[in-house]
């Protein structure tokens, strides 16, 4: 075993605990800037919020990539597509919502 992963490329169990824990907290940090995005008035304050969203988007595809879990790589490309769409219209955020929510309760 080399730095927690086997020979046969599997994740050790206190990897993949590391690796949930992370996939957690990316997501804890990512609704925190979706409901001051929702606080948000002015374009440049939204525009900060979305990108503090997008880094933890890239560090939730990431975790999800390295545990490789279809469900939760489902739910992260679910949760992505709805991002992009903010990214588009700031009013979209139901959807987004939603597709965390349902993330966060698995």
């Amino acid at each position: 075993m080399v730095g927690g992963i086997q020979g046969d490329g599997s994740l050790s169990s206190s990897q993949k605990k590391m690796l949930n824990d992370e996939y957690k907290e990316a997501a804890k940090g990512f609704q925190a800037a979706l409901d001051k995005f929702n606080t948000m008035d002015g374009k440049p304050q939204k525009h900060e919020c979305k990108n503090v969203m997008h880094e933890y988007m890239n560090v939730m595809n990431h975790v999800a990539a390295d545990l490789k879990k279809d469900q939760l790589l489902k739910q992260t490309s679910d949760l992505e597509a709805d991002l992009k769409v903010l990214d588009e219209d700031d009013s979209a955020t139901s959807q987004l919502q939603a597709d965390l929510d349902k993330l966060k309760k698995n």
